[in-house]
């Protein structure tokens, strides 16, 4: 990290990189903040953790044409800036890319949620955080669902991180799989018992790269997509038609969930998309940086059969 940081510094001083957009510590030790500077000397205070919350590349669009930014991303998020650039939105050249080790990413509202403390200090020891010097709580029961799916990305990175990928066991969407035994009216009972918490914050929305649109279809009155409140049928069409807009373009970062405050695991629907790509279409978002848009091409021997 520390080679890292000096060849940010040295980029910096140069005029080579604009900036650097990545996570410096925070109040609160379960969630780091993003952190952007064009100052040399700030450049020490970047940190890469499991409480690294939010996924960069939503960012960029608040420094297009502004000049090269470097950030800091992991492999999933590695995969959102190359769906970015397929769909046109971000130049490969106005970005530094360091690639990030990934050890998965901690949903700060559920460890604060196992906890059930106010969280003063964490550290983390193996496969466990220990919260205060006295809860331990294990890694993997407080990462999203997608963390433990994590699919493989062809890195492009202009420089890398020293350290070796400890991400979750990968368990082949078997919980996917073990949703999809289940009958109609038991996906049905889930669904609902799951979208009756969501007051409609749209934080889910302000943190994903792909939700890049000038007017979401939500804000729309003209035609009016979705009545304002809280009336279990508009709350479900929100995240329904999100997940439309998301088919082939999501990479299962897992921001969503983790920008949740009332813990809906959306990880597990963007999971369901992720699962159905590779199925059927032998299809992973963003596994490289030349490959095309999934809705923006086809071929005859794809599988046809659900549609009905």
């Amino acid at each position: 990290m520390e080679k890292v940081k000096e060849e940010l510094k040295r980029l910096l001083q140069e005029g080579e990189i604009k900036g650097v957009l990545g996570f410096v510590p925070s109040s609160s030790p379960q969630k780091n903040r993003v952190f952007y500077t064009e100052n040399p000397d700030d450049v020490s205070r970047f940190t890469v953790s499991l409480f690294n919350t939010p996924n960069l590349t939503t960012y960029l669009f608040r420094f297009k044409d502004k000049g090269k930014i470097a950030l800091f991303l992991r492999p999933c998020e590695q995969r959102a800036l190359n769906v970015l650039i397929s769909e046109g939105k971000i130049k490969r050249e106005d970005v530094f890319v360091i690639g990030v080790p990934c050890q998965g990413a901690v949903d700060p509202f559920r460890l604060e949620e196992q906890v059930d403390a106010e969280i003063n200090s964490v550290e983390v020891k193996d496969d466990k955080i220990l919260v205060n010097n006295a809860i331990s709580v294990y890694i993997k029961e407080v990462m999203p669902y997608s963390c433990r799916v994590c699919e493989d990305v062809e890195e492009d990175v202009d420089i890398k991180i020293d350290g070796e990928d400890k991400r979750p066991s990968h368990e082949e969407y078997s919980k996917i799989e073990d949703f999809d035994k289940k009958t109609p009216s038991e996906k049905w009972a889930f669904f609902k018992e799951t979208f009756e918490r969501c007051t409609r914050c749209y934080a889910c929305r302000e943190v994903c790269p792909m939700c890049y649109c000038e007017q979401c279809f939500v804000d729309s009155y003209d035609p009016l997509w979705v009545e304002p409140g809280l009336s279990l049928q508009d709350i479900m069409s929100y995240h329904l038609i999100k997940m439309y807009h998301m088919a082939g373009r999501c990479t299962n970062c897992g921001a969503c969930e983790r920008a949740c405050p009332e813990n809906i695991p959306l990880s597990l629907l963007t999971s369901m998309l992720a699962h159905r790509l590779k199925r059927d279409f032998g299809y992973i978002s963003g596994k490289n940086g030349t490959q095309k848009v999934f809705l923006g091409e086809y071929h005859y021997e794809d599988k046809g059969d659900f549609i009905k």
